[in-house]
């Protein structure tokens, strides 16, 4: 058994998350959001909203502002695609994400039209 007071223990946070949230935002009849600029913050996940209407968003990237974004893909050659769904929040793990840490700039680009302009939430650590 242990002795003490635990009734006055306090539990201490292992960190405390300081996150930072960009909009990509997919206009009406298009596939491909604006310009993501992380500032360099990684890429923790994503917030899909009831609005989104694809099934899987792929990450576009360039490493200055206003170039050409090109598909990401990993060091294996395999590109960086995210199965989704509407109304769920997707998080950025493994070589996904260290891909994606690559690269300052991103866009989202869904794999069916939207319907209607679709803002969505990209969570960054910051």
């Amino acid at each position: 058994m242990l002795g003490g007071n635990f009734s006055q223990a306090r539990l201490k946070p292992y960190a405390t998350l300081h996150c930072v949230v960009r909009e990509a935002t997919i206009a009406v009849d298009t596939t491909t959001s604006n310009e993501i600029d992380t500032e360099g913050y990684p890429v923790l996940g994503f917030d899909i909203p009831s609005t989104f209407n694809g099934v899987a968003l792929a990450i576009h990237a360039c490493a200055v502002s206003g170039g050409t974004f090109k598909a990401l893909y990993d060091s294996d050659g395999n590109a960086i695609a995210l199965v989704v769904a509407a109304s769920r929040c997707v998080g950025l793990t493994g070589v996904d994400a260290q891909a994606v840490a690559a690269f300052r700039y991103l866009k989202l680009v869904a794999d069916t039209q939207t319907t209607t302009a679709t803002v969505i939430p990209v969570v960054l650590k910051g």
